[in-house]
């Protein structure tokens, strides 16, 4: 059954956060919001606006923050929350969970963490000491879909080790815009050459890009080992609606070592991280990266919170901060890796006091509240901003080169926004040299000339071979970036895979490609 509000003032009024997603863009309205609540309801929806000629806007848990679930133009918003169904786990030659595409990230660690399962399978082996399943990839938003993990191939701070969604999607079901459904198992519908046949008998060209950074998510996915599967993974919901997935699942760690580390320089930073990196004796899952300027964010915020804060206070000699989180599985392994660390920070010069760890669930949140404050004091401080100059906001890169190019970047940014006199603050996934660059500007005239920083830092990025769109994709707002990274004849095989899949561009019109 289809819930479908068609109700323009009810939907402008009690509705209104459907329009809208994190980037803050919000869409004008539409003529029809639908709840579907099973794979036919989706296929129902999309034949009718098919033959309708209706665009869709398909829409998960609303946190990309490019305005890809913003339906800007379209005709009907499609909701997929209500299809929130988690089949449940079972066991080939790996373990797996099989659920529905609204489900949350939040609700799937939720399930996987109760030990409770139902099992799709009949034979599934004894996990050493009865640890629960585990799902690693690790979006900073609990809150987001796994559908739009999928759409988006979301990666977060574990990416580093555990790679994004791609590597552990097994297999989707996808409503194509004309209506029928596909199911895909990965390795059944591989690339041959350079096209790639789906189960409906469609012929996709495949284009011949050059080599990609392994984040990239700017355009279509396209190598020469893909799947059918990879098609539809990334492609940000402007070939088909994914909405059932199977995932790959590992056994629970026994605990993650996580630490927290104030440098008194970016250089000691840089000279520790490249060394832990290159450990082969020590697994870090995850290297996140924060500057002076993060630090000083960090601070406001708590101070902000008052007394009630989960915040840490900042050392004075602090100038940079490297998170790192390394699982273990008995105490021998946490020994090891105590030992390890005390090591290493001590050859850095790195006091006790300048150090925070723990592995206890709760202080892992704490550490949790200390990355997420950054993004949440930059959006409270333009949103300050905006009071002053409505017309301001954030600029935010996405971007990622090879190990070789991560410290000339580096320096062009510091320098760059040093020149600029640009308010800023740099912070993000190192292990991927994969940082963000905030830009916070307060007029106007900052305004362009972090626009112009933006241009500047992505011309630099594509000319080191990297990409542009390591983590949030393209959405609505980033289209002219994929014309820096892709030359005329890749944008046209771009267009040529839309155009086969979705002739009439029904699905998620506006978004990646103009």
């Amino acid at each position: 059954m289809t819930i479908s509000i068609t109700d323009q003032k009810r939907i402008a009024e009690d509705y209104a956060a459907y329009l809208r997603d994190e980037s803050n863009v919000a869409g004008t309205g539409v003529a029809e919001l639908c709840f579907p609540e099973t794979t036919d309801d989706v296929c129902a929806l999309l034949r009718t606006a098919a033959k309708k000629k209706h665009t869709c806007t398909v829409s998960g848990g609303r946190t990309g923050i490019l305005a890809g679930a913003v339906p800007d133009g379209s005709h009907t918003l499609v909701s997929l929350e209500k299809m929130n169904h988690i089949y449940g786990v079972g066991f080939d030659t790996e373990w797996f969970v099989r659920l529905e595409a609204g489900v949350t990230l939040a609700q799937l660690n939720e399930y996987l963490r109760r030990n409770e399962y139902t099992y799709l399978t009949e034979q599934v082996p004894a996990r050493a000491g009865g640890r629960p399943l585990w799902y690693p990839v690790d979006p900073t938003e609990q809150s987001a879909s796994i559908g739009g993990t999928v759409a988006t191939n979301a990666s977060g701070a574990r990416s580093f080790w555990y790679g994004p969604t791609r590597r552990w999607v097994r297999g989707l079901t996808v409503v194509l815009p004309t209506g029928e459904c596909l199911r895909l198992r990965r390795g059944e519908n591989g690339r041959d050459g350079d096209t790639i046949t789906l189960p409906n008998g469609c012929v996709v060209p495949m284009p011949l890009l050059p080599p990609q950074h392994p984040k990239n998510t700017a355009g279509y996915y396209s190598e020469p080992a893909m799947d059918s599967v990879d098609l539809f993974i990334g492609s940000e919901g402007t070939l088909g609606v994914v909405v059932e997935v199977e995932l790959r699942l590992i056994v629970e760690p026994v605990g993650i070592l996580s630490q927290i580390v104030y440098f008194p320089s970016d250089e000691e930073l840089m000279s520790c991280f490249e060394q832990i990196r290159a450990e082969e004796d020590v697994v870090a899952i995850a290297l996140e990266y924060f500057d002076r300027q993060s630090l000083s964010l960090i601070a406001e915020r708590r101070k902000h919170e008052g007394g009630m804060s989960r915040l840490p206070v900042i050392p004075e000699r602090a100038q940079a901060a490297l998170y790192i989180e390394c699982p273990y599985m008995s105490d021998d392994d946490l020994a090891f890796l105590t030992e390890y660390f005390d090591g290493l920070f001590d050859s850095f010069g790195v006091a006790p006091q300048m150090t925070w760890a723990g592995f206890e669930y709760a202080e892992m949140e704490r550490m949790k509240a200390f990355r997420h404050a950054v993004p949440e004091e930059i959006n409270r401080r333009i949103a300050e901003y905006k009071k002053q100059c409505p017309a301001v906001h954030k600029v935010s890169t996405d971007m990622a080169v090879a190990d070789e190019h991560m410290r000339d970047l580096f320096s062009l940014y510091r320098r760059e926004l040093a020149n600029a006199a640009m308010p800023y603050a740099i912070f993000g996934h190192i292990g991927d040299n994969h940082l963000h660059v905030n830009m916070l500007p307060r007029t106007e005239d900052e305004l362009e000339k972090a626009k112009a920083l933006y241009r500047l830092f992505a011309q630099a990025v594509v000319e080191k071979k990297g990409t542009v769109a390591a983590e949030h994709g393209i959405g609505r707002l980033k289209k002219e970036l994929l014309l820096l990274q892709y030359d005329a004849d890749s944008m046209r095989a771009f267009r040529t895979i839309k155009k086969i899949l979705d002739p009439d561009h029904i699905l998620n019109p506006g978004v990646m490609l103009k």
